[in-house]
């Protein structure tokens, strides 16, 4: 009888949430910044907040293409 309870490797269900997260960054690119401004009103409250969330996603993204980019010159 075949084990059919794999569980996938750490590194398979990493590129799947990533590839999630690379769609939905891509969809909400093609959005009007207008809208994406009001999200983030919405979600944080103010606007020196809705900037600050904005400004912390823009140095986690610029970071973590640092590093890989970084990771991929030494592979190759």
């Amino acid at each position: 009888m075949a084990d059919n309870n794999v569980t996938p490797l750490p590194s398979e269900l990493h590129a799947s949430a990533c590839q999630a997260v690379d769609e939905a960054l891509a969809e909400l690119a093609t959005m009007p910044a207008a809208v994406r401004y009001r999200v983030d009103l919405e979600r944080f409250g103010t606007p020196e907040q809705a900037l600050k969330a904005v400004a912390v996603r823009a140095r986690d993204a610029q970071a973590l293409l640092e590093a890989a980019k970084a990771a991929a010159r030494e592979e190759g």
